[in-house]
């Protein structure tokens, strides 16, 4: 075992590694729930012209707009068909921090109560940078991936 307590951290955060992305991936879901929550109030608050609202599917968030479109020639929709624009992004991508700060806060030499605390904390403290990436996102798709037509829509042209 090694001697220096940084070396005993680092092996410790390694271990700790792969129970905290298990238990993160399996509870993901649930984990999702408040950072699809204020993705919703951020885009439907601040681009309700756009954005009707966000739901959660699972991991995936789905973007539902205010846009309709032509649905695809290549499937059961019947000729002339529309359809309003929703588009999904995988919610797991900007998540990953919580398992992070799960590992490293176990690895730490503390007592369980305070280890808690800092988890906790913690989650709260990463809170807006999932949120941030779903929305930054669900707004570079919008712009830049859906065509010409709805970034007219919106106005960014």
């Amino acid at each position: 075992m090694p001697r220096r307590p940084i070396d005993r951290f680092l092996i410790a955060t390694v271990l700790w590694l792969a129970p905290a992305f298990t238990v993160w991936y399996l509870l993901a879901s649930v984990l999702l729930m408040p950072i699809a929550g204020w993705v919703q109030v951020v885009l439907t608050q601040g681009f309700g012209y756009a954005i009707v609202a966000v739901e959660q599917q699972g991991t995936m968030v789905d973007i539902v707009t205010r846009f309709v479109m032509a649905a695809p020639t290549t499937g059961a929709a019947p000729p002339n068909a529309q359809g309003q624009l929703v588009f999904s992004i995988n919610a797991l991508k900007y998540a990953y921090g919580l398992p992070l700060l799960v590992a490293l806060t176990l690895a730490a030499p503390t007592a369980i109560g305070e280890k808690l605390y800092r988890v906790v904390m913690g989650s709260l403290l990463l809170l807006p940078v999932p949120v941030w990436g779903i929305t930054c996102e669900a707004l570079k798709v919008l712009v830049f991936q859906m065509g010409p037509g709805v970034a007219g829509q919106m106005g960014t042209t």
